[in-house]
């Protein structure tokens, strides 16, 4: 998992995940440098981050920081379900944590 740069990804995105965990947990499930999003493009303080999973694909990870929900998107070309495999697979998620998930 790396965090690649905002313009590699040239097509919109759809929420696929949203999980509640702890700033640390956090750090060991994204273990990538995220960055303050624009305080006018979320409803509360947040971070995120453009990331290339080993697979290659890649996910819009935004993390709020007075909820701790983390928001997993994708680009919205890729199968749902293939891309919740995929995620799920390669992030170490507490299934307990997950809040609500999109349908498949």
């Amino acid at each position: 998992m790396r965090k690649v740069r905002p313009e590699t990804l040239s097509e919109d995105t759809v929420a696929v995940l949203q999980v509640q965990t702890s700033t640390d947990e956090l750090e060991r499930l994204v273990p990538v440098k995220m960055h303050p999003l624009d305080p006018l493009s979320e409803p509360e303080p947040s971070i995120g981050a453009l990331i290339q999973l080993q697979s290659g694909d890649l996910i819009v990870a935004t993390y709020g920081q007075e909820t701790h929900t983390l928001l997993i998107e994708i680009p919205e070309s890729k199968s749902i379900a293939k891309m919740i495999k995929i995620i799920l697979n390669e992030i170490p998620i507490n299934k307990q944590c997950i809040l609500w998930q999109a349908n498949t």
